[in-house]
């Protein structure tokens, strides 16, 4: 952060007039904080360390950046800047200023000088709706508005109109992502979600629904890196535990798979819904790999926390067919 020394002339009352080499102002506030007016910038924010005479400031109109300086020179670097700078500066300006102004006006010049700040409102009020940043805002609400209502193409289609007004926004980005994923339109979903991973390597929640477009798609090999590297820490982790564990299925690493699922914690008596998929998957992988007596305790651990579950009633009945309708006693003897 760089930062630079300033002179300033007090007024009284927290105003000041303030005196650079290529403009002048004028700013009003208390040690530590003021906003104002600068005849080359515009409107800003300054916050600054009382007693030194350094100061960070935020200019608004600048894009959404803002500048630091010091006595020294040195570079300026881009934070974000709310609107609000604006709405703060103007709202004292009145509070400050207009009292004042109103003291020497005649009643007529007075109505003229509201008249002219009523319509300044207006259009601070219009320009600050209609920022790209604003308007992507709104997008973004609609967008949820009507994935909640299960509109997801028309959902998908808005949020691509607000990734053109910021195009850098990641959020946006992980929101088309997912809508994308959970339309089945796995190849577009991955272009946004790998951009999000590249952006944000500790997003978890982006890694996971990526691998699951990688599973959707039949290329195996790519999930698994990906579901590999997430900490055991993330609160869906036996999602990714299923997933993963599928993976190797698929690939008929069937051991690999079963020591995978072995992970999780299948001993769980209470079951989720992830913790369902995983019981599930792993009786179709042991009913798979020949083992089909282990396949049918997972699939009846399931059967028993809901018999609608996919088609586990079938699965379940295929299975006793199977093994000759062995007992329950029988099941857990052959099963240890």
């Amino acid at each position: 952060m760089s930062w630079r020394f300033h002179k300033s002339i007090s007024l009284g009352k927290g105003m000041r007039i303030n005196l650079g080499k290529k403009s002048t102002g004028i700013s009003f506030g208390g040690k530590g904080f003021h906003v104002g007016v600068n005849s080359k910038r515009g409107a800003y924010s300054s916050m600054g360390i009382p007693g030194t005479g350094l100061y960070n400031i935020d200019y608004a109109g600048t894009g959404g950046r803002s500048r630091s300086h010091s006595s020294s020179g040195g570079s300026s670097s881009g934070t974000g800047v709310s609107n609000g700078c604006v709405v703060i500066a103007f709202i004292i300006l009145l509070l400050t200023f207009v009292p004042v102004l109103m003291a020497i006006l005649t009643p007529v010049q007075q109505k003229f000088v509201w008249a002219v700040l009523g319509v300044v409102v207006v259009v601070i009020y219009l320009l600050m709706c209609f920022t790209p940043q604003n308007r992507a805002k709104r997008l973004i609400q609609k967008a949820l508005k009507l994935y909640d209502k299960d509109d997801k193409e028309c959902a998908i289609d808005i949020l691509k109109e607000a990734e053109v007004l910021q195009p850098k926004e990641w959020k946006i980005k992980f929101l088309l992502g997912g809508y994308l994923q959970n339309a089945g339109q796995y190849k577009e979903a991955i272009g946004y979600l790998q951009e999000i991973v590249n952006f944000n390597g500790d997003y978890t929640q982006a890694k996971l629904l990526l691998a699951n477009c990688y599973y959707q798609l039949e290329e195996y090999e790519k999930a698994i890196p990906i579901l590999q590297g997430i900490p055991e820490t993330y609160e869906r982790f036996v999602k990714v535990i299923e997933l993963l564990g599928s993976c190797f299925a698929k690939l008929k690493q069937y051991d690999v798979a079963i020591e995978t699922f072995k992970r999780g914690p299948i001993l769980k008596r209470n079951l989720d819904e992830d913790l369902m998929e995983l019981h599930y998957n792993m009786g179709i992988v042991y009913a798979d790999s020949g083992d089909k007596i282990n396949g049918l305790k997972h699939l009846k651990r399931v059967y028993a926390a809901n018999t609608g579950y996919n088609n586990v009633s079938k699965l379940v009945a295929e299975l006793e067919t199977a093994i000759g309708k062995k007992t329950e006693h029988e099941l857990e003897e052959d099963g240890a």
